[in-house]
Parts: C-alpha cells; structure tokens; sequence
C-alpha cells in the first residue's frame, strides 16, 4: 500500500487504485448537460417509426429543438452532421443513420450527440448500453434536450438505465396491446 498525498496520506491499495482508474459505463465524470466549450462539435440523431409521425411527433420538431439546445447562448455548439432514421423502430440498433452516427463517432467526427430523448436513441436496453458503452470509450457524451443526465452521479446513472428500461418497456407493450387489440 502507498499514502495517497490527495487523500491527506490515507493509505489505498494497489487494487482501490486500479478500480478508482477504471473507466466505467457512463462514469464521464460529467453532466450530460455540463457546458462543453463554444464551438464543440456535435451531431444530431432524430428518429420516428411510422406511428409517431402519424401521431405529429415529427423528425423537423426533433431537429427544431436540438438545434436551439446547441445553439443557445449558453451553449454555442457547432452542429456539424444531422443522422436520421425516418421510420425506423427503435427496437434494434441496425438503422441507417444510427451505424453513420456510430462509424463518425469511432472516427472521432463529434464529442456530442444531441437527441430529443433517450427513446429516440434506442428503445432495446441491451443495445443502448452496449452503444453507449462504446461512446463512452470514444469520449462521446449523448446529450438529451428533455432530459438531465448526470454521469457523474450514482443517481444520474441510475435515471438513464431506469429511461433506457422504460423505453424498451414502452415498445413491448404497445406490441402486446396491438396484439390484443388483433
């Protein structure tokens, strides 16, 4: 064991000190609404099945919001790249415009990916911390514009798998009740 000078000469094993470096699912270290620098470059990902543009939720509307999210004056952002699936369901992550917004983000295109919602991301948990997981090794944060969430908390990561599970939730049972209905 060695004296931390940090933690006022507490001693921490070798073993505390690896799992302390460890990089975490989510564990940024940051808010998702924490202020990146003006400028930061960052890509917008919208997405409606069929249903929900029937219903008004429309990609426009989506894209509409983001774009003031980044571009307030808190904020400054540069969007550089809009991703869309039109259309698509959620329920697995083989869409389109979601594989290009994952293959600019292994090329290091963005630090930011701005969504109206989680659910527009992804509505299968599996997939979602599996691609976030991958984000978080590219140092890409998703930022969504309704809501917080802060990584850098135990509860803040707690909220984001409880909207990932929830969305997924969402998909399955309208299946089940269109079935019903049937």
């Amino acid at each position: 064991m060695s004296q931390d000078p940090i933690n006022d000469g507490i001693e921490i094993s070798a073993r505390r000190k690896r799992s302390l470096a460890k990089k975490r699912l989510a564990d940024t270290g940051i808010s998702s609404q924490q202020e990146y620098p003006p400028g930061t470059p960052v890509v917008i990902y919208k997405r409606v099945s069929s249903e929900e543009q029937v219903d008004g939720f429309s990609l426009s509307a989506q894209e509409h919001a983001c774009r003031e999210f980044a571009g307030s004056e808190k904020r400054q952002w540069q969007v550089t790249e809009v991703f869309e699936d039109p259309g698509h369901s959620g329920k697995n992550d083989k869409r389109p415009g979601f594989q290009s917004m994952m293959q600019a983000a292994r090329n290091g295109r963005y630090k930011v990916i701005l969504i109206h919602k989680l659910d527009r991301f992804s509505r299968n948990i599996d997939n979602t911390l599996k691609n976030f997981r991958e984000l978080n090794e590219l140092d890409v944060t998703i930022v969504s514009v309704t809501e917080d969430f802060d990584y850098s908390t135990t509860q803040g990561r707690m909220f984001f798998r409880m909207m990932a599970v929830f969305a997924q939730w969402y998909i399955e049972n309208l299946s089940a009740e269109s079935i019903k209905g049937k």
